[in-house]
């Protein structure tokens, strides 16, 4: 019987779950109508409707858009689970501002080894 997965993992699942449901509510990642828009390109009365931040919307979504497979969810969820810490939802939430792909695996596959913490992972994230 496989083990339960850990309350960070759930909650990072949970976190990747409402921007899967933010897209889908705004009609996907490109339909947002232009004159709904505010300067993120998040409908204000979708983030309303939510009751969600700004902040927390767009970082959802983005990192649907970053991890679009089942299987790179799979993935970012499974690092720390045998060696180190698993990633939470605030690791995430740094990862998704890390523009260079190379450097976000490295940084995320790194934090998860050696346990960082989200400060740790914010800290060396603005080094690289």
């Amino acid at each position: 019987m496989p083990r339960p997965e850990p309350n960070a993992t759930r909650e990072l699942r949970k976190f990747y779950q409402a921007g899967v449901e933010i897209l889908k509510a705004s009609g996907g990642p490109d339909a947002l109508e232009p004159e709904r828009k505010n300067f993120w390109g998040v409908n204000e009365d979708l983030r309303e409707e939510l009751k969600m931040s700004l902040n927390y919307i767009t970082r959802a979504r983005r990192l649907v858009r970053l991890y679009p497979r089942p299987q790179d969810l799979d993935w970012l969820c499974g690092l720390g689970q045998r060696r180190g810490k698993p990633l939470t939802k605030s690791h995430a939430m740094v990862l998704v501002g890390i523009q260079d792909p190379k450097l976000r695996k490295a940084l995320a596959t790194q934090a998860a080894r050696e346990g960082w913490s989200e400060r740790r992972l914010r800290s060396e994230t603005a080094a690289a």
